[in-house]
């Protein structure tokens, strides 16, 4: 079955969207392995703008995209596992302001065991 093109936009969106997550999520994990906790305020952008930039541009767009009824599964998947990407790196900002870096190490490792292909 075809896909009308307002599905198309849909997909083509999500698509776009996930490739610049991960993008985002694989820079996070190797800034982290080089500046480690205590220097990830040194890369630009670095972890926070990272996190503001997926926080209010992508989920909000994520949002309006899920809201469509004919969201085809994959692509629903797609959109969840943004999210617990974003959900991550939230935990990783968090540990940072926080000055925690048990918790930075939990959160990096829990992304660091997501599967982004």
């Amino acid at each position: 079955m075809a896909l009308d093109d307002a599905d198309q936009v849909i997909k083509d969106k999500i698509e776009i969207v996930w490739e610049s997550t991960v993008t985002y999520c694989l820079r996070v994990l190797h800034h982290a392995g080089v500046y480690g906790f205590g220097l990830m305020h040194l890369p630009n952008p670095n972890v926070e703008q990272i996190h503001k930039s997926l926080k209010f541009g992508v989920l909000p767009m994520l949002n309006k995209l899920s809201d469509d009824p004919n969201l085809e599964p994959d692509d629903g998947m797609k959109v969840d596992n943004i999210r617990q990407y974003i959900n991550h790196l939230t935990k990783i900002v968090d540990a940072i302001e926080q000055g925690d870096a048990v918790a930075f190490d939990a959160a990096v490792a829990a992304l660091g065991k997501e599967a982004m292909m």
